[in-house]
């Protein structure tokens, strides 16, 4: 599955730019740039390549570029590969009727997450700010777990999940965050967070690390 986006660029030129130069430099340009004007796209470029994806420059107006770039769901899963039938591997009963809190800001991340457990039986609720999350919480402290980025908008993901675990002690908390290096995984786990997840997830390793959460609940 392939999700297209479109965004359009004007604000980062000079009004003498000639934009029809900029479209022809972003579709024809491999491996080096003619202008330093064009290095942010020349980078944005390489990095939806990087994740199997395209991206085209058009010009709907004398003024505007028009980057439409189209990415894989699940990025790193190439387009010949059969789709990962993740409930023949995973035990689907141990997720089933679980209620799980995904606290993300970003509405294709939710959605994303939404996709990869619509077929588990799990009940899904969400918020998107920290705020929301903690009010969650206090109202209904049965959460078995909470998906909790770590970047929010309000609160930082690390004060966070102290506050989450006043109403919520027994809660299974796993943080998703696109900061990978190993200093921020121990941050984490001395945070109180029980797993690690890095972005961008990953159908099989998400459902993996909740039956394990699940496993660990149970013991």
């Amino acid at each position: 599955m392939y999700v297209t986006f479109k965004v359009s660029v004007n604000a980062i030129f000079p009004a003498s730019t000639d934009v029809s130069e900029i479209a022809f430099s972003f579709n024809t340009t491999k491996n080096h740039i003619s202008h330093p004007r064009d290095l942010n796209l020349h980078i944005f470029k390489k990095m939806v390549q990087r994740i199997e994806g395209k991206a085209e420059a058009t010009i709907p107006d004398d003024d505007t570029v028009l980057i439409t770039f189209t990415v894989p769901a699940q990025a790193g899963q190439t387009s010949t590969e059969a789709p990962l039938n993740t409930l023949n591997i995973f035990d689907k009963t141990l997720l089933s009727d679980k209620h799980i809190l995904i606290v993300e800001d970003i509405d294709y991340n939710r959605m994303l997450l939404k996709e990869y457990l619509s077929d588990t039986g799990a009940i899904l609720h969400f918020a998107g700010t920290g705020h929301e999350a903690i009010e969650f919480c206090r109202q209904y402290p049965y959460i078995d777990i909470i998906l909790l980025d770590i970047q929010l908008p309000d609160i930082d993901g690390f004060k966070l999940i102290a506050e989450l675990k006043k109403y919520c002690p027994q809660v299974i908390v796993i943080a998703q965050t696109a900061f990978t290096s190993v200093y921020d995984k121990k941050r984490a786990l001395e945070a109180g967070f029980n797993f690690y997840l890095s972005k961008p997830l990953k159908q099989d390793i998400l459902l993996k690390t909740l039956t394990s959460a699940i496993q660990k609940q149970m013991n």
